[in-house]
């Protein structure tokens, strides 16, 4: 099966508008958008203005239209001159406009809600420091969505979304790998999924399927997946998260290593991180994928811009431990640090070594305005160092609520909800940057930081998270 991406029709250009056949690719020749060359037997249009950029090799450029073999040299001019009389143009991937962050679509696999409050997305935007910027709620993974469900119920939302995010990953194909048809159809899902996508401006990224070696027979349903996977970002140069690289187990590649997995499919948040980890060390996707500007972190205590004064925890009560403000939950033990790694101080939560399980510290605040779009920011790390994994610790991890965010009604009488930011994922330590914006509900007026809520078997060394330049920032006001 060749991937051909031009083959799905793409966007209808304005009247007259069409593929121009300008034969063979010259080195020195300047290219418009929508000229059609030929390079060593293979049709390309020009996505973009180009000089000297050789059509196989640079994908922002250039899009096959036809692959060697298909057709002819001259059938080839024939087919760029008919589809110029239909006006069938490909999409341009300039990637213009102010957009934020990156998300995705997909199944299981991605779904935020089978690795307990995080997933692999969520983890790669905070260990990146929001180089890849989350988009709180914007996880639209559910469980056993096959491609073609993606299509039709996920990708609306994410091209509603507004502002319109930089990317998103495709993670698609654990429910379209049991025979060829299901290839075949999902994968035509997959690419149309690619196309508008361009179409909106957005940066396709690819996936591949996980191993799955705990069911009988799948390996080769999901390699046949895969090979196009790989055939399609070999020929179009999109990032690609090569989920099954990463999940395998070295000395058993068809299985998921045994600590990244509670069911032989799913990912455990240690799973996740390491996905996360696995991402970001990868070079030739971060030199492909779309990055954010960094995120605005407070600098000063008192920053008219920051709801909640002392920020930077910089005003003591009168001990080295605890901020003003902040309230210690029974059995944790707190600690202000200052180590030239933040603005301010660190403010550290423990919970001491062989401690039962701690409930979440606090900091708490009013003046928010129900409606109101908050974007909520700060550096986060923690060390959790001999922490036993049992089954529902590999799926809270140590600190099952590292940080989380309760809506409190204007009596501080009720929890109107509770938005859920992150939570740790290894057995060591991590470190990140958190930078979400929340809509503020109906009935909520006031605000309970919630930090440190750890359920985990047993640590037989203190485990600790450590939050600083906390800023929680109006971005808009109630619509009126």
């Amino acid at each position: 099966m060749t991937v051909i991406l031009a083959s799905t029709p793409g966007l209808q250009g304005p009247p007259g508008a069409g593929i121009k056949p300008r034969g063979a690719w010259s080195t020195t020749a300047t290219y418009a958008v929508n000229d059609c060359v030929t390079y060593n037997g293979s049709a390309y249009i020009a996505l973009m203005p180009s000089v000297g950029a050789q059509p196989d090799i640079t994908p922002l450029q250039w899009s096959l239209f036809v692959a060697a073999g298909e057709l002819s040299p001259a059938d080839v001019e024939a087919v760029a001159a008919a589809q110029a009389a239909a006006a069938i143009v490909t999409a341009s991937m300039s990637f213009a406009g102010q957009k934020v962050g990156i998300v995705g679509v997909g199944d299981s696999i991605s779904a935020i809600a089978y690795s307990g409050l995080t997933n692999w997305l969520r983890d790669l935007c905070y260990l990146s420091g929001q180089t890849y910027r989350y988009r709180y709620g914007a996880d639209f993974a559910v469980s056993g969505s096959t491609a073609e469900q993606a299509l039709a119920s996920q990708l609306p939302q994410v091209l509603a979304m507004n502002p319109l995010p930089k990317s998103c990953v495709i993670a698609c194909g654990s429910n379209n790998y049991n025979s060829s048809a299901e290839i075949a159809s999902g994968f035509a899902a997959v690419t149309t999924m690619i196309r508008q996508l361009i179409a909106a401006g957005i940066q396709p990224i690819l996936w591949t399927i996980p191993p799955r070696g705990n069911v009988p027979g799948s390996q080769t349903g999901i390699n046949a997946w895969n090979a196009l996977v790989y055939q399609m970002q070999a020929q179009y140069g999109f990032p690609l998260v090569d989920c099954n690289a990463a999940f395998q187990d070295p000395n058993n590649p068809a299985f998921l290593k045994a600590a990244y997995t509670f069911d032989g499919t799913h990912p455990t948040v240690l799973g996740s991180g390491a996905l996360a980890a696995y991402v970001l060390a990868d070079p030739k996707f971060n030199a492909a994928a779309k990055k954010d500007t960094p995120p605005w972190l407070v600098t000063y205590n008192s920053d008219p811009a920051n709801l909640l004064q002392n920020g930077l925890f910089n005003s003591g009560s009168g001990s080295t431990s605890v901020a003003d403000g902040v309230q210690l939950a029974s059995g944790v033990t707190g600690l202000l640090v200052n180590d030239g790694q933040c603005l301010g101080n660190w403010q550290r939560f423990t919970r001491p070594a062989n401690a039962g399980a701690v409930g979440a510290s606090s900091l708490a605040f009013g003046g928010v305005v129900a409606g109101s779009v908050i974007e909520v920011s700060c550096r986060l790390r923690a060390s959790t160092p001999a922490v036993t994994w049992g089954t529902a610790d590999a799926i809270t991890g140590p600190f099952g609520q590292m940080l989380g965010v309760a809506w409190q009604n204007a009596s501080w009488s009720q929890t109107i909800s509770t938005a859920y930011l992150r939570q740790t994922n290894t057995g060591a330590s991590e470190s990140g940057i958190i930078c979400e914006r929340l809509l503020v509900p109906a009935g909520a007026a006031n605000v309970s930081v919630l930090i440190g809520a750890s359920s985990a078997g047993g640590n037989t060394q203190p485990i600790s998270v450590d939050i600083a330049q906390l800023a929680f920032r109006v971005i808009s006001p109630p619509a009126v």
